[in-house]
């Protein structure tokens, strides 16, 4: 894990705020594929709980609306990452693994739910691809957080 550094990248201006990204990102260790792999797999885990549960619970209710099944159905797969990401800067596999998602020019803050979104259905539409990008790219980022201009941090940084 990388050590803490606060960095106020709000209160500079445009030309200390580039050189100071560059010194925060030229000082961070970048999660690896198999960490954003672990989170992943928790995610996927979560949502099969989520699926379990709520299906027991669905067949002991006789009259439960089709509306009602497809709400869980499109929050679990569908709004779950981009409402955990822009809500608290990542899924619990996320917190569970330790990392989360930023915003790529001020890594003090989290990515809106457009950007999240954006992240989630790129990264949907992509699926293993996106995430065999991160071992080339020198920060760690995969097709989908380029597209939404994110980074994966370790929590501490």
């Amino acid at each position: 894990m990388e050590k803490k550094t606060d960095y106020a990248f709000d209160s500079l201006d445009k030309l200390e705020r580039s050189k100071t990204l560059i010194s925060f990102y030229e000082s961070t260790t970048f999660p690896t594929l198999l960490a954003r792999v672990k989170a992943l797999i928790v995610d996927l885990l979560i949502i099969l709980l989520i699926f379990s549960i709520t299906s027991v619970i669905i067949g002991e209710l006789a009259d439960t609306p089709d509306w009602v099944r497809g709400a869980i159905f499109i929050f679990s797969i569908y709004l779950y990452e981009p409402i955990f990401i822009s809500l608290f800067g990542g899924t619990i596999g996320h917190k569970f693994v330790g990392i989360g998602v930023k915003n790529i020019k001020n890594p003090n803050k989290k990515i809106n739910i457009i950007r999240a979104s954006m992240r989630f259905i790129t990264k949907y539409l992509l699926g293993w691809l996106s995430f065999l990008t991160i071992t080339a790219n020198p920060k760690k980022r995969a097709i989908h957080d380029l597209a939404s201009k994110s980074i994966v941090l370790y929590k501490s940084s």
